[in-house]
């Protein structure tokens, strides 16, 4: 039986996963796509196209119209009863899983710890994590995103971020993101507008996290969801695909640059 990885690279279109295979053919991904088959589906959601909808129409197999998942937040025992997402289905069928910021996993399961590993998402009202070694890591996970909603807030929550910084290298951070890290709160205050860069952290920090837990769990299927490219690509595709905007880009050639 071949292990899973599923990859959720939120609000990424194809056309930005080609333009980073383009630039860079001999990276990661231009050698999946060269291994891999690539499948273009059909959503048949009904309300609109948002995240905390559409994923749970992959999640479940079945639409808005059926699962009823419409907001963040909102009460998931019906449609865990009804339509429960793949993990819990996999979960019951005895294949070791591993969940790591999944949408609409912040309502864990009773036997959350009974899977490999369980990360529930950003959103989550309250902080847990399995195993416990990532709690101090969630709760400053919860802390920044609830701080940084929509502007990026320069601050930093000194008893979460030390509680944090004591448990991130036995969890698996590397001296690579390490050094991200520093390089971008250096680069912050040199320039305080590329703050907004900070999000691009949260993928890093939790991607060695994800890649520690791999290794030491090992399990068959395992979700890992990120949304810092989508948070860039809705502020700067007017600059990176400037020609989308005709002849005249509204946002000038200063914010282009």
């Amino acid at each position: 039986m071949k292990s899973v990885i599923f990859f959720e690279a939120n609000e990424v279109p194809s056309r930005l996963l080609e333009d980073h295979i383009r630039r860079r053919p001999d990276g990661a991904l231009a050698k999946m796509a060269q291994r891999g088959r690539s499948f273009e589906t059909q959503c048949d959601d009904e309300i609109e196209l948002d995240p905390w909808i559409s994923w749970p129409t992959l999640h479940r197999g079945v639409t808005d119209a059926t699962h009823r998942v419409l907001h963040l937040g909102q009460s998931l025992t019906w449609a865990d009863d009804q339509y429960p997402p793949l993990w819990r289905l996999l979960h019951r069928e005895g294949v070791r899983v591993g969940v790591f910021g999944s949408l609409h996993s912040s309502h864990a399961p009773a036997d959350a710890r009974d899977y490999e590993f369980y990360v529930p998402d950003f959103f989550a009202a309250e902080a847990f994590a399995h195993p416990e070694s990532l709690q101090a890591f969630q709760e400053f996970n919860l802390v920044m995103t609830r701080r940084s909603a929509r502007n990026v807030d320069p601050g930093l929550p000194v008893k979460e971020a030390a509680r944090f910084g004591v448990s991130a290298l036995r969890n698996g951070l590397s001296v690579g993101a390490m050094a991200k890290i520093g390089a971008q709160l250096a680069e912050e205050r040199l320039a305080p507008t590329r703050k907004i860069r900070r999000r691009n952290i949260q993928g890093v920090i939790g991607a060695d996290f994800f890649l520690s837990l791999l290794r030491q769990r090992n399990p068959q299927f395992a979700t890992f969801y990120t949304n810092h490219v989508a948070a860039a690509m809705h502020r700067y595709w007017g600059a990176y695909f400037d020609g989308d905007y005709g002849e005249e880009n509204p946002m000038g050639e200063d914010w282009i640059s």
